[in-house]
């Protein structure tokens, strides 16, 4: 976000504020209240574009990286589990479905492969706990693996897609900032004159609200031209 574009938000934030503080004034006028509305959703989408900019690939790939061990050791425990109860009653489909036994070797796994692994397990692990209720693996521990499966489901792509992201998230907002400096323009600035003469006192605060000054302070002098 540039310092231009931090400025005129802090002009948007603070006659949205405004605004809504002189509600009642504000609901005498349909069009100007009109605006106000297009002005609330305006600033909550600048908003989320820039929690967009802020995204880490660093961040993202530490995040998914922990995930992915987590699952690696929770499929080992519940897959040694289901191997040794498979064993223990010579169910020899089971015992050789399940060849996900050790954390190296599902770490070798792909992020695709790892996900389809740990689906197999958690599917066995489920069926086999429906058939025994004293399997060596609590429903706690299952929905916890699902959990972490579905996490890492979600949270695959964002390595890959953070760049993109942001460089779009870069673009929305630009697009946002001229298209709320367009509506403070075209639509509320043309409603507020009607204020001119029924609230007086009104329009000239909103007038001031209107300038786009330095952040975080408003220091007198420092204003520019309302665009």
């Amino acid at each position: 976000m540039t310092t231009s574009q931090e400025r005129r938000l802090h002009m948007f934030r603070a006659l949205l504020l405004f605004c809504i503080t002189h509600q009642r004034i504000t609901d005498l006028n349909l069009s100007f209240k009109r605006g106000v509305i297009k002005l609330q959703a305006m600033i909550t989408g600048i908003d989320r574009a820039i929690a967009g900019q802020r995204v880490s690939p660093e961040s993202a790939f530490t995040e998914k990286k922990l995930l992915r061990a987590t699952l690696c050791e929770s499929g080992a425990v519940i897959g040694s589990s289901v191997f040794a109860w498979a064993v223990d009653h010579e169910d020899v489909v089971l015992e050789g479905r399940i060849k996900w036994r050790a954390v190296s070797i599902l770490d070798k796994l792909s992020d695709e492969s790892l996900l389809g692994a740990c689906r197999d397990l958690l599917a066995d692990a489920e069926a086999t706990r429906d058939r025994d209720p004293g399997l060596d693996v609590t429903e706690e521990e299952l929905l916890q693996f699902e959990s972490s499966i579905g996490l890492f489901a979600e949270k695959q792509p964002v390595p890959r897609n953070t760049t993109s992201t942001r460089s779009r998230n870069t673009k929305t907002l630009g697009q946002l900032m001229t298209s709320t400096n367009s509506l403070l323009r075209k639509q509320l600035d043309k409603a507020a004159l009607k204020y001119k003469k029924t609230h007086p006192e009104f329009y000239l605060e909103y007038l001031e609200n209107r300038k786009v000054l330095d952040v975080p302070t408003r220091p007198s002098g420092m204003a520019e031209n309302a665009g």
